[in-house]
């Protein structure tokens, strides 16, 4: 049989041509194969269920889903290009793959052009989609490591005086959110830097195993790094949030009571009086409660040599 010419078209098909076709489902792919409708050369495709955007992807059954599948026979064609990317007689065309309650999969000819235009710009679009995702993941990486800065910048304000200032459980809730806004900066950049370099790493690929092993983690990282991404911008706002409370209990939480330290007076007449200062009315006179019998002592500022803090009395 003479090989048909190649040509690059989009073609028509119809349920015969599509009825021997075998198509298998997994998580992330539909896989395809059969003969291709104008050369009738065995091709197979694997078509993609999943893009790496930034947005929620939910897990769900689907019920039909349309492709454009291309022939990537291995017979060679009369007029196919040297620089032709792919394999194959040149044509390509849609198809709905329906998806049955009890697993199977039925191939059939797709209902509306529309989907079939759409089908083939999400095919075109996965080629390009790593470097489109660590692009982006790039540019958020600067904005995540700005974000955190900036809010790292806050606390000082508040003051280390303000903090000591406060009720004991307050300094410990503080010092809690400070450990919890570390690790999740720490989190947030490194997650942001996977997500736009990757993760060195040196795999060896020696064998067929191997080698699709290599290939199924290669075709899984656009996805990956979107996770990371996302992660990363979770664990900057949860940075942002951490201060932010530390920040307002610097500020706004309760101080710790004020207690008067013991004081050691020497007065004129080189007798000591050691106690607690109290309020007193009089300008000119100190009240001191004595700390060996807890009377209240009257002093005349005239009367003291000199004051010093103690520890205890």
């Amino acid at each position: 049989m003479k090989p048909t010419r190649y040509i690059a078209e989009r073609i028509a098909v119809t349920s015969e041509q599509l009825a021997s076709w075998q198509a298998q489902l997994s998580r992330t792919e539909l896989t395809l194969r059969g003969p291709c409708p104008k050369c009738g050369d065995i091709t197979s495709a694997n078509l993609p269920r999943t893009a790496a955007v930034l947005e929620a992807n939910a897990a769900r059954t689907p019920d039909r889903l349309t492709a454009v599948v291309e022939c990537e026979c291995r017979r060679p064609h009369r007029g196919r290009p040297a620089d032709a990317v792919s394999e194959g007689c040149g044509r390509s065309w849609g198809t709905a793959a329906v998806f049955e309650a009890d697993g199977t999969v039925t191939l059939r000819p797709p209902a509306e052009p529309t989907l079939v235009e759409a089908a083939d710009a999400f095919r075109l679009a996965q080629a390009g989609q790593l470097a489109a995702v660590r692009a982006s993941a790039d540019r958020w990486t600067t904005g995540v490591t700005a974000l955190i800065s900036l809010a790292a910048l806050i606390l000082p304000v508040a003051g280390r005086d303000a903090i000591r200032a406060l009720q004991p459980w307050a300094q410990a809730a503080i010092g809690a959110l400070l450990v919890v806004a570390i690790a999740t900066a720490a989190v947030a950049v490194l997650r942001a830097y996977r997500a736009a370099h990757g993760l060195p790493a040196i795999r060896l690929v020696d064998d067929d195993k191997s080698l699709l092993d290599w290939y199924t983690t290669h075709r899984a990282r656009p996805v990956e790094a979107v996770k990371h991404l996302r992660q990363a911008i979770q664990a900057a706002l949860a940075t942002v949030v951490a201060l932010a409370v530390a920040v307002g209990l610097a500020v706004f939480g309760p101080a710790r009571p004020v207690t008067s330290a013991p004081v050691q007076l020497t007065l004129t007449d080189g007798s000591l009086v050691c106690g607690l200062f109290l309020t007193s009315t009089a300008d000119v006179r100190l009240r001191v409660r004595r700390a060996d019998d807890g009377a209240v002592a009257v002093i005349s500022v005239s009367d003291v040599v000199r004051i010093k803090p103690v520890k205890a009395c």
